[in-house]
This record gives structure tokens, sequence and C-alpha cells, in this order.
């Protein structure tokens, strides 16, 4: 059972690095298509959970640096979210 987990890990690796060459080389992939081939689960996204934001707040690494923040998520709905604040709310990216 353990090489099995093993396996699937090496073929999850596998997949994102051949999706990540093929954001890179080819630009009629979408960030879209590489957060579905990767961040799906029972039609939800697995980082964000459908909000759109990405919440970290309180995170520390193990030597107690505070890490965490709020980042919008790679899926449609923190997509949308992200360009409704920056170009409805008259906010500038820096």
């Amino acid at each position: 059972m353990l090489v099995a987990a093993g396996t699937a890990i090496q073929s999850e690796t596998e997949r994102g690095r051949q999706m990540t060459d093929m954001l890179a080389d080819d630009p009629t992939v979408s960030l879209n298509d590489y957060w579905f081939e990767f961040y799906v689960n029972q039609g939800l996204c697995s980082l964000c959970g459908n909000t759109g934001v990405i919440d970290t707040t309180g995170v520390k690494t193990p030597a107690g640096v505070e890490v965490g923040r709020k980042n919008w998520c790679i899926c449609p709905n923190g997509q949308a979210m992200r360009r409704e604040h920056y170009e409805t709310k008259g906010h500038h990216r820096s």
C-alpha cells in the first residue's frame, strides 16, 4: 500500500510538472484549466471552499514568524473578486 501511495504522489507531481510546462508554453492553457485539473474536489475549490479567499491569518512558521494573510484564490471566484476589487473600487496593484 505504501508503494501505491508513493506512486500516486509521483504521478501527481508529474502531472503538476506537465501542467506547469503547458501553462508556460501554450497561451491557450489558462489558469482555470490548471485550477480545474488540480484543485477541484467534488465540484468545489479545495483551496478556498469556493469563497474566493484563502485565509491563513494566524499561521506561523515553527520558529514563530507570522506568515499568514488573506489572499485571493486562483479559482474563478477568487479571480473575479480580485478583478472587481482592483477595477471597480479604484484600488491599484502595487
